[in-house]
């Protein structure tokens, strides 16, 4: 039957999608407990001086103030690199 719903078609079957939901809640779960810890860790990471650092783009006018953290976010996007792939294998 040519353009007919044969039932041959479908996008996601059932045993596959009973394979990705542990992985999904692991990541899920995980990404919890990072937000978490970094909302926990923020008033000490501030006072360290770890939230400013050179690099970072902060623009200040009257009325107005623009902050983009550049170096924050390549120094964190490293450190969570590390900790994946270490956490992979």
């Amino acid at each position: 039957m040519k353009g007919g719903n044969d039932g041959s078609r479908s996008v996601l079957f059932p045993n596959q999608a009973a394979r990705y939901t542990p992985l999904m809640q692991k990541l899920l779960i995980t990404i919890g407990i990072v937000l978490l810890v970094a909302g926990l860790l923020w008033p000490v990471l501030s006072k360290l001086g770890l939230v400013r650092l050179p690099g970072d783009i902060v623009i200040r006018r009257e009325g107005f103030s623009f902050y983009f953290p550049i170096t924050t976010m390549v120094i964190v996007s490293i450190v969570l690199t590390l900790i994946f792939r270490f956490w992979g294998k």
